[in-house]
C-alpha cells in the first residue's frame, strides 16, 4: 500500500467500511472493542464470546478522545475472521447520511462502540468514533 491511498477515503455506507476492513485483514493483529455505556448485554459480546476476548473496565484516553472513561469496558482480541462477520451481521460500523441541512449518522447494532486495530507490530493503524461516524486509516 503506497503513502496516500487511504488519503481520499468516503465510507458512508456500511458496505464500503466492511470492504475496507476486508481489504485490511492482512495487516490486522489485534482488535480493540470500547463499548462506552458497558457491555452488558450488547450482541457483539454475544456473537464474539468464543473468542475469550482480554476485559478491562475503564479506558484510559485514546485517539479521538482526550480524557479516560472509567466507566467504559474494553474488549481486546486477536484477530479473527469471526470479528468482521459478526461487524457486518450487526450492520456495520454506521451509516453517513448525506443531507443539505445537514449530514448525520445513523447507528447500527455496533451503537456507540469505537474500533481500534493494531499491526503485528503493536501499531495502531484504523481506529473510529462512531457516534461522529469518523474513520481514521494511519499509513504505517
Amino acid at each position: 500500500m503506497d503513502d496516500h491511498e487511504f488519503d481520499d477515503l468516503i465510507l458512508h455506507t456500511p458496505e464500503e467500511q466492511l470492504a475496507l476492513l476486508q481489504e485490511l485483514r492482512p495487516r490486522m493483529s489485534r482488535l480493540e472493542f470500547v463499548f462506552h455505556d458497558g457491555d452488558a448485554g450488547h450482541p457483539l459480546v454475544d456473537r464474539l464470546r468464543d473468542l475469550g476476548p482480554e476485559r478491562i473496565k475503564g479506558v484510559g484516553p485514546r485517539p479521538g478522545y482526550q480524557r479516560a472513561e472509567p466507566k467504559a469496558v474494553l474488549h481486546r482480541y486477536a484477530y479473527d475472521r469471526s470479528i468482521i462477520a459478526a461487524l457486518r451481521d450487526l450492520g456495520g460500523l454506521f451509516t453517513w447520511v448525506l443531507h443539505p441541512y445537514g449530514d448525520s449518522v445513523e447507528l447500527t447494532g455496533l451503537d456507540t462502540v469505537d474500533l481500534a486495530i493494531y499491526d503485528a507490530r503493536g501499531r495502531l493503524f484504523f481506529y473510529t468514533v462512531t457516534h461522529e461516524g469518523l474513520i481514521f486509516v494511519r499509513d504505517i
